[in-house]
């Protein structure tokens, strides 16, 4: 398997404790439509909010290591290094090019030296992280921590999958872990609330198909980019298995020329704009396909038939089990707080004792924090909002 779902192999613990931590993301990746970077403020965001915890756990120092852009500095990496990069690995500078050096197992020697000369005695925490810099830590024994937005978006709030290369912090995952059976409770509760005033008629036996944006990481096949309609075949099974096909067009994409194609292929396929939440909580949705959306694994927790038409972009340990490599672990909330970090980090680096400071939980903390909803606001907030705009008119 290759991409963002593939195996790494772990590392032993260091001889050396890391001496700093490099906070990072995709550094590398380019805009579809500019010569800027699309994660930078996504870098920079993890290293605030976990930023004090790991210091108050390990006493360590924390840098960033980005390309900077906007307000964000201090990366050490600008336009013109990065353009240096790209060329060094013959490729053009742009979003197709970097679908080559994303899952690279090799890299220019003076990539690499310099990629290296930035994480030496380093712990790297990484907001999903690319195969390259991944395969790049672990070949050179440097310990990382790659943090994701989990594919299960319905609870209060988000939550995060994390996965290491070593094997303690494996193992203190594990105990992290949140419930598979809390799981399905959270989204029985959500569903109640998405469902509640839905009045549209659907068929009984429908199906509904999720379109994502053209460029998704998670859509990465080797060098390349795949397409819906790549899969008409797949989809057109789908069509005859049911009464209707519902199409949900991406919001940032409603009118995708793919999109077009597969409602114009099938006589019972129909465009839907209602929330993700009410049609995963409806009876008469029966099954939930898509190529690689995170919303297939959430539509699995709310009893529907789900379907990865190309794969699914991560691969999860279940609550409790040790997670085998490649695997990442769901984590809700504890990150917050410098005990998580001093359990998952004991056997890697000396760490200050347990204190037993918490962070209070909040509704939608992170998902204000980051500026990512992914529909759910809609059930949760938006319709409070619109009541009371109703009730008081200006």
């Amino acid at each position: 398997m290759t991409g963002p779902a593939a195996a790494a192999d772990r590392v032993p613990v260091p001889a050396r404790p890391p001496r700093r931590i490099v906070f990072t993301a995709d550094f590398l990746r380019a805009s579809p439509y500019h010569w800027r970077p699309t994660q930078h403020f996504n870098a920079l965001w993890l290293k605030q909010l976990f930023g004090e915890s790991l210091r108050q756990a390990t006493g360590l120092p924390s840098e960033l290591m980005m390309w900077d852009h906007d307000s964000v500095a201090g990366g050490g990496f600008d336009a013109g290094l990065v353009a240096q990069i790209y060329d060094a690995f013959g490729v053009p500078r742009n979003i197709h090019g970097w679908v080559r050096i994303f899952n690279a197992d090799r890299m220019p020697p003076q990539v690499e030296a310099l990629i290296l000369s930035r994480v030496r005695d380093a712990l790297v925490v990484g907001f999903e992280m690319p195969p390259f810099l991944e395969a790049l830590l672990t070949r050179h024994g440097i310990p990382f921590v790659d943090v994701i937005n989990h594919p299960v978006r319905f609870l209060d709030d988000i939550m995060f999958g994390l996965r290491g290369n070593l094997a303690p912090i494996d193992r203190a995952l594990a105990q992290e872990a949140v419930s598979e059976d809390w799981l399905r409770l959270m989204a029985g509760i959500q569903a109640a609330a998405a469902q509640r005033l839905f009045r549209r008629e659907i068929p009984d036996d429908s199906a509904l198909f999720l379109m994502q944006m053209e460029h998704d990481r998670s859509q990465v096949d080797g060098r390349r980019f795949v397409k819906a309609v790549e899969f008409m075949d797949r989809i057109a099974g789908l069509a005859a298995r049911h009464e209707r096909l519902f199409v949900k067009t991406h919001p940032l994409q409603p009118r995708a020329p793919q999109a077009m194609a597969i409602l114009g292929a099938f006589p019972n396929a129909e465009a839907i704009d209602a929330n993700f939440y009410t049609l995963a909580a409806t009876s008469q949705v029966r099954t939930v396909a898509a190529l690689s959306s995170s919303t297939i694994t959430e539509a699995a927790y709310f009893g529907k038939a789900a379907e990865y038409l190309f794969r699914p972009p991560y691969r999860f340990a279940r609550g409790g089990d040790m997670p085998s490599g490649g695997d990442y672990v769901g984590v809700y909330h504890k990150y917050l707080e410098p005990d998580f970090w001093r359990r998952l980090l004991r056997e890697v680096v000396e760490t200050t004792p347990e204190d037993g400071m918490r962070v209070a939980e909040k509704p939608n903390r992170l998902r204000l924090s980051l500026r990512e909803f992914w529909n759910f606001n809609e059930i949760d907030t938006d319709f409070a909002v619109e009541a009371y705009l109703r009730a008081h008119p200006r």
